[in-house]
């Protein structure tokens, strides 16, 4: 009984710190120390935390060494507020909080009446001190105004520095991006805390490209909670309700109208067939987000829609009615003949060459045999076989036989003559 009771414990404790590493992914700390005029620390020193988008609001103290720490608070911009008692009131209001961040704030209070108040302009250090990890933050602004083919938010990680686009070069999943030299399947992805990489790497989902707060991509010295993946890390978070309503429409296209001709199509030696590929893409949808009940309960809906529609137009080769009908009747349990009696071509092109010609070509079968005839001799097929005859006869099924071929077959190209009569 104390065995199970000893492992029902730790169970709950690697879950309480597994949730904890998760919710300090997606959020940020702040963090810093109160002191007076002369250096000397202040203890007990009230702090208000409140994020100036939902007016949420954390109050805490600083402890016997007048630092304080305020954990797992979500993304945004903050004001941080300190009071204590002989202090005048001190305020700083220009500080944004990044995913996975911590944001040193320090206040030197000053002397005089709490109904005073002193706003401080430079309290954030501009060196991130707390953590050693090198990581790059892109922000909304600039998700929105960069350049992304396709509106995959994830190609923005090729703007950090040691990153390279693999595009076409490797062929693994990973957002097309190698990150110091580390192979793209080991790249990591987190939306708000939560793992979005598939087994084999690369992401399971592709956010649009509006929904997102920001990411930081994490690229060298990684804490233990993102210890799953040996490349860079994109920490993504998603946008959410604030006291404002907000939102966005968007629609976005390409159109082969606005398309110069193909290279490769002006070598078609047909004029006909000297065109653009038709090419049809629009990415359009939108954004709402806004208070449900102020200060309290929020909303945020997003919806984008992708219609993609492009084709070939050079020569595609299709098998004549005449081959379809062969095989349909020679083995009609086959796949073949499943897909020749239900997928037939809608129109009707030139013929390219004829069975006749295909069979004797060499494209046919490695034997290589001269004449139609030879394929109809049971001798060069499956007369060594236990089953001998029933692959000639297999052909003369699938390609009919003429009397061009019996009498060739008599006329000594079968030993033994023709099986199919004279």
């Amino acid at each position: 009984m104390s065995n199970l009771v000893l492992r029902g414990a730790c169970i709950l404790a690697l879950i309480a710190f597994g949730l904890s590493a998760s919710a300090q992914v997606q959020n940020g700390e702040i963090t810093g120390t109160v002191a007076d005029p002369s250096g000397a620390v202040v203890p007990g020193a009230k702090i208000v935390l409140q994020n100036l988008s939902t007016r949420y609001e954390i109050q805490i103290q600083t402890n016997s060494a007048g630092i304080y720490t305020a954990k797992e608070l979500s993304v945004g911009p903050y004001m941080v507020r300190v009071e204590a008692h002989g202090f005048k009131r001190a305020e700083a209001s220009n500080l944004v909080l990044n995913a996975g961040t911590v944001l040193r704030v320090d206040f030197k209070l000053l002397l005089g009446e709490r109904t005073e108040i002193v706003e401080v302009t430079d309290a954030a250090a501009p060196v991130n001190t707390e953590t050693s990890r090198l990581s790059e933050t892109v922000d909304s602004t600039q998700i929105g105004n960069l350049p992304l083919n396709g509106r995959d938010v994830y190609d923005l990680i090729q703007y950090a520095p040691g990153a390279t686009n693999m595009r076409g070069v490797m062929y693994e999943l990973g957002g097309n991006t190698v990150v110091n030299g580390v192979r793209e399947s080991f790249n990591g992805f987190l939306i708000n805390g939560v793992s979005n990489k598939t087994l084999s790497g690369g992401p399971v989902n592709q956010p649009i490209q509006d929904t997102v707060q920001e990411f930081q991509l994490l690229t060298l010295n990684n804490s233990a909670e993102f210890g799953n993946s040996a490349g860079a890390i994109t920490n993504l978070v998603t946008k959410s309700g604030s006291n404002q309503v907000h939102g966005s429409v968007w629609e976005f296209l390409r159109n082969d109208i606005f398309d110069a001709n193909p290279f490769f199509a002006n070598h078609f030696p047909d004029p006909a067939d000297r065109k653009k590929s038709p090419l049809r893409l629009n990415q359009f949808g939108g954004t709402l987000g806004g208070p449900l009940k102020k200060d309290k309960l929020f909303f945020f809906v997003a919806y984008q829609g992708d219609r993609f529609l492009t084709s070939n137009p050079g020569q595609v080769l299709a098998e004549s009615p005449e081959f379809r009908a062969a095989v349909i009747s020679a083995d009609p349990n086959s796949v073949a003949a499943l897909l020749y009696s239900n997928f037939t071509p809608d129109s009707k092109g030139t013929p390219f060459i004829t069975l006749r010609d295909y069979v004797t070509s060499g494209a046919f079968s490695s034997f290589g045999l001269p004449t139609f005839a030879d394929y109809l001799c049971p001798a060069n097929t499956d007369a060594g076989t236990t089953t001998p005859g029933v692959m000639s006869h297999k052909f003369a099924a699938l390609f009919g036989v003429e009397q061009a071929d019996i009498d060739e077959m008599n006329g000594g190209g079968c030993p033994g003559g023709s099986p199919y009569g004279s």
